[in-house]
């Protein structure tokens, strides 16, 4: 079985590349500190996004997102 071609890689790596820009950034933090908190409710220990800074629960969250999103992309 070959692997995969120099195009496909660039395509795989192109899109983690937007994959991690979406999840790491600031608004996509907001945005899913306020679902959480909607959620859980206002004095919730689960923050994701506190004083402008994303909390450890929140990378972690972010981190497993991004690996369950890869892992599943190549099962595609």
């Amino acid at each position: 079985m070959a692997g995969p071609t120099a195009a496909q890689k660039l395509q795989i790596s192109a899109f983690q590349g937007l994959l991690f820009y979406i999840l790491a950034n600031p608004i996509t933090f907001r945005v899913m500190d306020g679902l959480v908190t909607s959620m859980t409710g206002p004095y919730t220990t689960f923050r994701i996004f506190e004083n402008g800074l994303p909390t450890g629960f929140g990378l972690l969250l972010h981190a497993g997102v991004f690996f369950a999103v890869t892992l599943g992309l190549m099962y595609v």
